[in-house]
């Protein structure tokens, strides 16, 4: 009984209104999805270039010392010591590498708790 009494003007302001407010609340909606995944997508792709590298350059080096110590064991003579010996250094160097790029601020600050325990093991 009370709508019959309002005005024409109200009511279409009422009719108009409701709609609004539901599209500028399913605007921001869509807007705060959007803007986490455009965030998380940013933090994944500095988090991979970061890390990628000398993860891969250790791999290398491992499969390097791998292959090295298989000749040695195949056959144990002292060239092959010290190639594996010179290998071994520079799969060390290449895990300290590693580990640095690993354990940065940038890393660290990107990476989700899961991640922060992984790495500190």
């Amino acid at each position: 009984m009370g709508l019959h009494r309002r005005s024409i003007r109200l009511r279409i302001f009422v009719l108009i209104l409701i709609p609004l407010l539901s599209l500028i609340g399913l605007y921001v909606f869509v807007a705060s999805i959007t803007v986490g995944d455009a965030v998380n997508e940013a933090r994944a792709s500095s988090l991979k270039n970061d890390t990628g590298v000398p993860v891969g350059t250790f791999e290398a080096q491992v499969d390097a010392e791998r292959r090295v110590a298989m000749i040695y064991l195949a056959a144990p003579a002292p060239q092959f010591l010290a190639a594996l010996d010179a290998q071994e250094a520079k799969t060390d160097q290449a895990r300290s590498g590693m580990r640095t790029a690993l354990t940065s601020s940038a890393t660290m600050g990107s990476a989700s708790d899961p991640e922060k325990q992984a790495i500190a093991a």
